[in-house]
Parts: structure tokens; sequence; C-alpha cells
């Protein structure tokens, strides 16, 4: 994911992602490994996510690692909970219909290099005509 989304979602979800953006001088990067066309999923689930933390008054969730893995989003978090496990759950589904690299529909295609992933049929033409 660019840098400029990857900051976005740092400073709206700091506690998630185990970050504090106050020290001074310090940049910080996460490597939120999948497509920009996930950022709004990943903005979703994160809401999703703070919103059930302070809710419920359960320990605070965070994500350790987001990738893309066989075509879906991949999440992995601390403090297991079933409900948390259905959000990631509901988010991995979703993000097989939506293209990782411009967030439109999109349905998982095999590339010509062979990668599973999910892409919408302009972007599979642009990514197979490199």
């Amino acid at each position: 994911m660019h840098i400029d989304l990857e900051r976005k979602l740092l400073i709206k979800y700091p506690a998630i992602f185990g970050v504090d953006l106050c020290v001074s001088g310090t940049e910080v990067k996460w490597d939120i490994a999948c497509g920009d066309g996930w950022y709004g999923l990943l903005d979703t689930l994160c809401s999703d996510i703070q919103s059930y933390v302070d809710l419920a008054g359960v320990p605070q969730v965070k994500l350790v690692q987001i990738k893309e893995k066989f075509g879906g989003l991949s999440v992995g978090y601390t403090a297991p909970d079933t409900n948390v496990d259905n959000l990631i759950r509901k988010a991995t589904a979703d993000s097989k219909l939506l293209c990782e690299n411009c967030g439109c529909f999109g349905t998982l295609k095999r590339t010509r290099h062979g990668w599973i992933k999910s892409l919408c049929i302009e972007c599979l033409g642009q990514l197979n005509s490199e």
C-alpha cells in the first residue's frame, strides 16, 4: 500500500497499529502489504474493530500483519476474540470481490505470472502486459 494511505490509517487508528505518531523526528512505517484498492476495506475493518473494543470494553486489539494472500486479505492480530474473528472473516471475503489495485468490483483471477489476485478486468490487463 502506498505510504500516504498507510499513514492515514496509522493516524486514524494508532491503538490498533500500536504506534505512537507523536514521537518527534520519528518516521513511522508499518508495511501494509496489499494494494491501494483495499484501503477503504481496511479503514472500515479498523473502524469496526475499534468500535467493538471501545463499546465492549475488551482488551485493545492490535494488528500485527496485513497482507494479500491467495488473492484475499490476510490479517494477523493479538487478543483473539470471536467477534474480531468474524469482522476479519467478513473483510477477507469482501476483499475477494474488490480489485486490490483500484477498489472497483473484482474477482479472483490467475495472472500470467501464476499469482492469484483479486482484480478487475482492466487492472488484470495492465498487470499481464507488464
